[in-house]
């Protein structure tokens, strides 16, 4: 998964990006619910596509989370599925509020984008133009050469250099899991082949996050993995929001402060990642979501 929600510290967008395209051939209605009188279970449960959330009124069903299933990697599906239908539909719901907020700016009014929406194969391919736009309009606003600039500088402004490290994760669903694959490793086990064991998708695959900074790494994964020798092991399992990870460090190394042009490209794309996760999240904020387990209890909107 390109997100790296694992080891980052990222914004809600990351998971909506690595899904992008996933809704293909989802179905949706624009049929409103009505109101104040919906209740958790309303929807028709003798329905084969029945509704599991709305969206200021606009429907989604459960065809979007199936088809959102398809595209996640092969590891990732194996997962329950009672784990990954909240997550699914969450990422439904963000990407229904940015096609409202594109509306509500009138964003399919705008003639520079009119070619690509007659082009659009369909509704779908349409709500990505617009919530692309919408993005795009954002953060030709905000990242601006003054802010890489201004970036820049509380970022690297009057130092010598930073430690880097280079961390692999094994993510469990409890504590014990993760305590009894420590004592594996501390036994000599082979930690690419006990990462398969990991509900993370990427962490599953062993996966290599590169040479990552403090400040670019989840503060609960970095207060350990910097504490580390290379090819060490934490001896406990570090407790984040998607379970229990076992923390390997791999190497470290000392890098000296870039020059601005050096930086400029990672700085521009860490302010486009900012802007996305803040355009999602306001668009988010601003609509009204009800969803829906498959048995019709309420889930936490």
């Amino acid at each position: 998964m390109t997100v790296r929600r694992c080891v980052m510290w990222v914004g809600p967008i990351a998971l909506l990006s690595s899904f992008v395209g996933f809704a293909a051939d989802a179905q949706r209605t624009d049929q409103a619910l009505r109101g104040d009188a919906y209740a958790a279970g309303d929807f028709d449960r003798e329905s084969s596509d029945p509704v599991i959330a709305t969206v200021d009124g606009r429907d989604l069903h459960l065809s979007a989370v199936g088809a959102a299933m398809r595209y996640l990697p092969a590891a990732a599906k194996d997962a329950p599925f009672d784990l990954l239908y909240p997550v699914l539909l969450e990422v439904l719901v963000e990407r229904e509020a940015l096609l409202i907020e594109a509306y509500n700016q009138h964003l399919d009014d705008d003639p520079a984008l009119g070619e690509q929406l007659r082009a659009a194969a369909d509704d779908v391919a349409r709500s990505d133009i617009l919530g692309q736009a919408l993005i795009e309009r954002k953060a030709s606003e905000l990242v601006t050469e003054a802010a890489v600039r201004a970036r820049y500088q509380a970022t690297y402004g009057g130092r010598a250099g930073e430690d880097q490290v280079r961390v692999r994760l094994i993510v469990l669903g409890s504590r014990a899991e993760a305590q009894a694959v420590i004592r594996s490793l501390t036994n000599g086990a082979d930690f690419a082949t006990l990462a398969a064991r990991s509900i993370d998708p990427e962490t599953a695959r062993n996966a290599d996050f590169g040479w990552l900074r403090r400040d670019r790494m989840r503060p609960e994964i970095a207060d350990v993995a910097f504490t580390l020798k290379p090819g060490q092991v934490a001896p406990t399992p570090v407790m984040t929001d998607i379970g229990f990870n076992v923390v390997k460090l791999e190497e470290r190394r000392f890098v000296a402060t870039p020059s601005l042009d050096q930086a400029r490209d990672s700085i521009r794309q860490d302010l486009i990642g900012e802007v996305v996760a803040q355009v999602v999240a306001d668009a988010r904020a601003a609509v009204r979501v009800r969803k829906v387990n498959m048995d019709g209890s309420p889930l936490a909107p």
